[in-house]
Parts: structure tokens; C-alpha cells; sequence
């Protein structure tokens, strides 16, 4: 009995160094600590952009949406600073932000990437989103006329050439639906539920106003606003996108004029397709359909967002109140604007309007 107790004190022993050994090992992973297994990896030009370790161009796009050549140009477009945190520089940490939202891993799978720990992958996504948020805004919440209005009537004209219908818009505004987890702070019937449950989408999330411009390019982009509680109308009037544009709509003597859908009534600067009705003449049918089919671009802009950025498309991950989601679905649409300037988009392509210089369109 004796040499029993020996052997179950001895086991239990090895099993408690064993335990902390283990835990001591992952300590600084799933905590605070710095780095996987001494030294982070890393993929801006300290490593030639992965090249030094086989990372090949192609491979390098498909894992942060841009191309290396072109991570020195949106770093100066979107003025990273030489450092984001202590020891992690402005680069490496838009990278990281980049292969977040492209994405959609959790920060377990991000660790093995970049071998370095949650704690420190959270810090550093956090202050890329607080560096970039109000880039964001300034860019997507105000409309830059001196930019825009020269190209009004262009974007008229190629907007015409297509549907010979309205030669007089300039753009297209919608509404954009962004999925959530379903709160769970108060049940199934609670505060939380009704202000974010749309019962048109059937789905808990948020929503955005956009205009959308034919070279691809979103010129505005406002939200968010409670899923459960905004409609297409009611943003627009929040938003005051109507009001911000008609001052700069009037270019030569001309008026132009954005164009929705049947979510919107006729606004000042708005116009939306005939109502349906059984006394709709055959030229306001016409009319409709050919505006319907150059509309669909708003959609290809909007789809385009989570195209690159699949995060953004994981409802299960998206919980409201423990991220900011408002202020990653601006910045994915911010970089998105700017991946449709180095590459071009199908909008852009659709239309034969092309979009601005990188470093024009993000100029302060």
C-alpha cells in the first residue's frame, strides 16, 4: 500500500509538471505574449515582402488582396505611420489588418501566420482600425466635389451609351445589408433583438447607404444604422446625401441626378423608376428595365467588398458590441476604393470609366 501512494504521488507530480510546462509554453500565445517560437514572422519589405522565405507574388496577393509592389503606395495613400506599436511597424500592421479581413480566420489561425500571440494580433488589428477609421470617414461622409464634379458629365455620358434611357445621372444609390450574430445580451424578444432584426432579410444586422460612381469607386458610403429599425428612405433622410450633393449637381447650366430603386421616392437630385401599375405606358416600362440594367452596378460595387474581404461576410464571427463593425465595414470599403484605383473593377470595365491615381483620390 505504501509503494502505491509512492507511485500515485510521483504520477500526480509528473502530471502537474507536465501541465505547467504546457501551459507555460502556450502562455504567451493565447495571452499577451510577443511572438510563436521567438521571432514573428514577417512579410513587408524587411523580407522582401515574402520573397525571401518563398512567398511568391501571386501567393503574396492572394493573401492580402494587393500585390507587393503596390503595399509601399497604399501604405503613403493611407499615411501608416513608421510605427503602430512599439516593435511592430505601420506596414506590418496594415498587412496583418489585411490578412484579418481577407479572411475569414479567427486570430487562432492568424497566430500560426504571423507567429505572434492573440493578445498582440488584437492590439495591433485594434490600432490599424483606430488609425485608419477616420481616414475612412473623411473620405466616405463628406463628398469631395473638386474631385467628382469635373467627371459628372463622363460618367452622364457613359451611363447613357449604356441604357439610352436618362442623360443626366451621374451615379446610383442604395442601401447595402451587413449579416450579424444575433445579440445576446436580452434573449429572443428584448430591446437588442427588435432594434437589429430586419424582418425583410429575416437576419439580425446592419445597414449602409451608398453611391456608387461608374468607374467603381463609392463616393459615399454612410451607416451604420440598426437593421431592425432603417429602411432605403429613412437613411437617406438621416444621411443627408440629398442635401451634401444639390449645391455641387449643377455643372454648365445642366442639373444631374442620382438614380434608386423602388426603395426611394422622388427627391430633390433622386430620381426612381415608375411605380408599377397596370396604367404604366410601354415607354415608362422601357424606361425601368434599361435604368434596371446599369443600376446593377451599385450591387457589383457593394458585392465587391466581401468579395475581398470575406470576413466581413461571416455573420457567425460579426458580434455587435465586441468589435467594431461600423468602423471595419467603412475601412474594407475605403480599401476597397483603393484597390479599384490600382486594379480597376467591373463597374469600371462595364461603363469604360476609369478610376482615379491612387495618391489623387486619397490626396487630403
Amino acid at each position: 500500500e505504501r509503494d502505491f501512494r509512492l507511485l500515485v504521488h510521483l504520477i500526480h507530480n509528473r502530471m502537474l509538471s507536465w501541465w505547467d510546462l504546457a501551459l507555460n509554453r502556450r502562455a504567451p500565445i493565447y495571452a499577451s505574449g510577443s511572438h510563436l517560437h521567438g521571432t514573428p514572422i514577417l512579410y513587408g519589405a524587411a523580407t522582401n515582402y515574402g520573397a525571401n522565405f518563398g512567398v511568391s507574388a501571386g501567393e503574396f496577393y492572394d493573401l492580402f488582396r494587393f500585390a507587393p509592389t503596390e503595399i509601399p503606395r497604399l501604405c503613403a495613400a493611407l499615411r501608416m505611420p513608421e510605427y503602430i506599436l512599439p516593435n511592430v511597424s505601420g506596414e506590418e500592421g496594415l498587412l496583418i489588418y489585411l490578412r484579418r479581413l481577407s479572411r475569414g480566420d479567427n486570430l487562432l489561425d492568424l497566430k500560426c501566420v504571423f507567429h505572434r500571440s492573440i493578445g498582440s494580433l488584437s492590439d495591433i488589428i485594434k490600432a490599424v482600425a483606430e488609425h485608419l477609421r477616420p481616414i475612412a470617414v473623411a473620405k466616405l461622409q463628406t463628398f469631395d466635389s473638386e474631385l467628382w464634379c469635373p467627371w459628372f458629365p463622363v460618367f452622364a455620358s457613359a451611363i447613357y451609351l449604356k441604357c439610352e434611357a436618362l442623360n443626366c445621372c451621374f451615379g446610383f444609390l442604395d442601401g447595402t445589408f451587413l449579416r450579424i450574430c444575433r445579440p445576446s445580451r436580452d434573449g429572443y424578444r428584448g430591446f437588442w433583438q427588435r432594434l437589429f432584426y430586419s424582418g425583410y432579410k429575416h437576419q439580425h444586422g446592419l445597414l449602409f447607404q451608398g453611391l456608387s460612381l461608374p468607374n467603381g469607386i463609392l463616393a459615399l458610403m454612410h451607416g451604420p444604422y440598426p437593421g431592425g429599425v432603417y429602411n432605403d428612405l429613412s437613411m437617406l433622410e438621416m444621411s443627408g446625401i440629398l442635401e451634401m450633393l444639390w449645391s455641387f449637381t449643377e455643372i454648365n447650366g445642366v442639373r444631374y441626378f442620382l438614380y434608386g430603386d423602388r426603395g426611394y421616392s422622388i427627391e430633390p437630385g433622386l430620381i426612381p423608376p415608375f411605380p408599377r401599375a397596370s396604367s404604366m405606358s410601354d415607354r415608362e416600362k422601357i424606361f425601368n428595365s434599361r435604368m434596371s440594367s446599369v443600376r446593377v452596378s451599385v450591387e457589383w460595387t457593394f458585392g465587391k467588398i466581401k468579395s475581398l474581404f470575406p470576413f466581413l461576410d461571416v455573420a457567425h464571427k460579426l458580434r455587435i458590441g465586441s468589435m467594431p463593425l461600423g468602423s471595419h465595414y467603412l475601412i474594407a470599403t475605403l480599401l476597397t476604393n483603393c484597390h479599384s484605383c490600382l486594379y480597376g473593377s467591373e463597374s469600371a470595365q462595364y461603363f469604360n470609366c476609369p478610376a482615379p491615381e491612387l495618391e489623387y483620390y486619397m490626396r487630403e
